[in-house]
């Protein structure tokens, strides 16, 4: 599961949730929970994802398969609390 290699082309969030094992609303819901960045768009508005966006959401999806919170992977992580709603 790499994106890896010299001609690497981003992907959109449907081919990054197939990989990582989830959907793409439970990514948008990472963003919106602050735990991973939003990424940057291409020009026809969609996400753009690249192997970091890949390494961040498969090891959340780790602390979420240890029994983890939202808020628990939030502190793992570092995230900004003010971003996560209550």
């Amino acid at each position: 599961m790499s994106i890896k290699g010299p001609d690497a082309a981003p992907i959109r969030i449907g081919e990054l949730a197939r990989r990582a094992g989830v959907t793409s609303r439970a990514v948008r819901h990472y963003h919106t929970a602050g735990l991973l960045p939003e990424p940057a768009r291409d020009a026809s508005g969609h996400r753009s994802y690249g192997q970091a966006d890949l390494d961040a959401l498969l090891h959340i999806g780790r602390l979420r398969a240890e029994g983890r919170t939202l808020d628990e992977i939030g502190a793992a992580l570092g995230a900004d609390s003010t971003r996560r709603p209550r």
